[in-house]
């Protein structure tokens, strides 16, 4: 049976959180393991914008003949990211 400090490390929750100082060991190990890990949680994320993106963009293709209107409706943003608005 792994601690909660070993089960925070396997989820990848930052070193600097705390529990409540009454919260006992058990209810620590039983909170972590209904918990998901945030690396599984912002891979679904960048899954799910990716495909909103995806069908954003086919959806301006289809309702635009030329390719000046589709740069028209997209944010360039200073980091060089390309944003869709809605």
């Amino acid at each position: 049976m792994f601690r909660s400090d070993e089960m925070m490390r396997l989820m990848n929750i930052p070193d600097s959180y705390e529990f409540p100082h009454y919260m006992g060991e058990s209810e620590r190990v039983k909170l972590i393991g209904q918990s998901v890990d945030g690396y599984v949680v912002k891979s679904i994320g960048i899954s799910v914008i990716t495909a909103l993106m995806g069908t954003r963009y086919r959806s301006m293709v289809s309702d635009s003949r030329e390719s000046d209107e589709i740069s028209h409706q997209l944010i360039y943003e200073a980091n060089g990211q390309v944003a869709f608005p809605y």
